[in-house]
């Protein structure tokens, strides 16, 4: 095997654009006969969040929650000697070249900018790996997949499905339903 060359970051188009200076001046190794890339990771795991969460200004018991959960999930990974960071699934100014894995945990935008997360998600499993599985993110952006676990006896809430195209308002909807909230 040829020793491998080393070529900074921005020479083989591999950042996004946006990505800080400060970031570029990391050096892959790079085989050119056989295109294989060593990186040396800075992070073990992302834990993937939405903007509203990675940093909020303000909160409400709402985040606060997704905060402590996070929180216990990361302090969980780095007891066992891994090195996590928490960010935003559409952060412009992170090198996901930089981490072994990422964990999905509160990417509640996803499905207001489905394109775009979808897009970014195929993109970014070519980079690292996901903790969850592709075949199971992409089960569960379908929320039919509620279905498929009240058929195998796990309890979900009540749930009505509108499907694409259907028009129903609320008042309709509780009528048919006899839900009170």
């Amino acid at each position: 095997m040829p020793a491998p060359v080393p070529v900074p970051v921005d020479e083989i188009g591999f950042l996004c654009k946006g990505t800080p200076k400060c970031h570029q001046r990391e050096v892959h190794e790079f085989y050119p006969d056989d295109n294989k890339r060593i990186h040396q990771m800075i992070y073990d795991i992302v834990i993937l969040t939405d903007c509203r969460y990675e940093n909020p200004d303000e909160t409400d018991w709402y985040i606060e929650q997704i905060l402590l959960e996070d929180g216990l999930v990361q302090r969980a990974l780095e007891k066992k000697g891994l090195k996590v960071i928490r960010k935003s699934w559409d952060a412009k100014d992170f090198d996901w070249t930089q981490s072994r894995y990422a964990i999905f945990r509160s990417t509640w935008d996803y499905f207001d900018r489905f394109d775009e997360f979808f897009n970014w998600f195929e993109k970014t499993r070519k980079i690292l790996e996901f903790i969850n599985c592709p075949e199971i993110i992409y089960w569960n952006l379908d929320k039919h997949y509620l279905k498929d676990l009240k058929q195998s006896n796990i309890n979900i809430p009540p749930t009505i499905f509108i499907e694409k195209g259907e028009q129903q308002s609320l008042n309709e909807l509780f009528k048919n339903t006899e839900w009170t909230k």
